[in-house]
């Protein structure tokens, strides 16, 4: 009987040690399903501004061969100076607007990666 006395308490101790696995290894599972899906937002997230960029450095090349056969194609100086002028113009409030639409988009993604690593973090465990 005095054997059986202590297997008891011991008895305790290992459906407490047991539940609390089972609590750590859910709450890692949900901080790997939270560091997937923040990896795979990030990857997504960086493809698009990597198109951004891409479509923007597209349309600003065509610009300026654009802009050097129109320079090429006039007589005088004063035919070139306003196409230097349009061209210094329109370069200049496009790369504002790109810069403005690539920080929204970085703006953007941080949000979206860090919102799973927050949802898991606070999913978290409470001491017993």
């Amino acid at each position: 009987m005095v054997y059986s006395r202590r297997l008891f308490p011991l008895r305790q101790r290992s459906i407490y040690v047991q539940k609390n696995l089972e609590e750590i290894q859910s709450f890692n599972k949900a901080q790997y399903d939270a560091a997937t899906a923040a990896a795979s937002t990030f990857v997504k997230g960086l493809k698009q501004l990597a198109d951004e960029t891409a479509e923007f450095t597209k349309k600003h090349y065509e610009a300026s061969s654009s802009t050097v056969e129109k320079f090429i194609g006039a007589k005088s100086l004063e035919d070139k100076i306003p196409i230097q002028t349009d061209f210094a113009k329109s370069t200049c409030e496009g790369l504002l607007a790109q810069g403005t639409k690539v920080g929204a988009l970085y703006s953007d993604l941080a949000k979206e990666v860090f919102k799973p690593l927050a949802n898991a973090f606070v999913k978290a465990p409470a001491n017993s």
